[in-house]
C-alpha cells in the first residue's frame, strides 16, 4: 500500500498539483444473527477503496475508487487534478494549508483476542444460548441476537511527508426482543459490549447479564 500511495502522490505533482494526499482503506465487517431459536444470516463482505485529493493553485480536487491498483491509481489521480484545474475557472480565496503535516507511524488497537479469529460455531452458541434465555420469557414473542466485528484497516499519505497506517477493531453484540402485546409493538435493545471477546476468554458473563436484566425487566402481555 505504502508503494501505491508514492506513486498516487508522484503522478498529482507531475501533472501540477502542490499538494496532494491519499486515503486507502480496506474494510471488513461479518455480522452473526440468529432470530427465534434459527441462524437468520451471517454476512462477512470485504471492500476496499482510495481517495486523492489534490491542490493544483487554490483550487482543490477530489477524485475516488473502489478499486486499489497501479493503473487506476494514475487515473484517479489524473482526474483530481483535472478536476481541481477545471475549479479554478471560479475564482477563490487563496489557500494557506498552515504547518505540515508530516505525521510518521502506525497504530493496532490493541486486543486480547482478534474477534476475527473465533469461529463461526463458537459465536453461533453464544448467541443460541442468548436467544434461548431471551425465549425463555413468556412475554417475549420475537427474539433476536447478533455479534458484529468490524475491521478498518486505513493508509494516509501526503506530498508533505506524512504517511500514517491504522488497523482499528469493533466488536460486540446485540440482543433484540419484541413483547407479544396487542398494542404497537417496539423492539427493546439490550446491547453486550465486546460479546465476541467475551466468548473467546470461554465467560459466560454475558448469560448472566442478560438473565439478570430480563428479571429486572420482565416482559408482560
Amino acid at each position: 500500500m505504502k508503494d501505491f500511495i508514492s506513486h498516487a502522490l508522484n503522478v498529482a505533482t507531475t501533472k501540477g498539483a502542490r499538494y496532494a494526499d491519499v486515503r486507502i482503506i480496506n474494510h471488513r465487517e461479518q455480522v452473526v444473527t440468529v432470530k427465534n431459536g434459527n441462524v437468520d444470516g451471517i454476512v462477512d463482505p470485504y471492500s476496499q477503496g482510495l481517495g486523492i485529493r489534490v491542490l493544483v493553485g487554490n483550487s482543490w480536487g477530489f477524485s475516488a475508487s473502489a478499486y486499489v491498483a497501479r493503473a487506476e491509481i494514475e487515473r484517479v489521480a489524473t482526474l483530481a487534478v483535472q478536476i481541481a484545474r477545471a475549479s479554478a475557472t471560479v475564482a477563490g480565496e487563496a489557500v494557506n494549508l498552515g504547518s505540515p503535516v508530516t505525521s510518521r507511524g502506525q497504530y493496532t488497537t490493541p486486543l486480547a483476542v482478534d474477534p476475527f479469529s473465533v469461529s463461526l460455531e463458537q459465536k453461533l452458541d453464544l448467541l443460541f444460548r442468548a436467544d434461548e434465555i431471551v425465549r425463555g420469557n413468556p412475554g417475549v414473542k420475537v427474539s433476536e441476537a447478533n455479534a458484529i466485528a468490524i475491521r478498518n484497516h486505513k493508509f494516509f499519505g501526503n506530498t508533505e511527508g506524512a504517511l500514517v497506517e491504522q488497523i482499528i477493531y469493533e466488536s460486540g453484540g446485540a440482543i433484540r426482543q419484541r413483547p407479544s402485546t396487542k398494542r404497537k409493538c417496539k423492539f427493546v435493545l439490550i446491547r453486550i459490549p465486546s460479546a465476541t471477546r467475551v466468548l473467546a476468554v470461554g465467560s459466560t458473563s454475558p448469560m448472566r447479564i442478560l438473565s439478570g436484566m430480563l428479571n429486572a425487566w420482565p416482559l408482560r402481555p
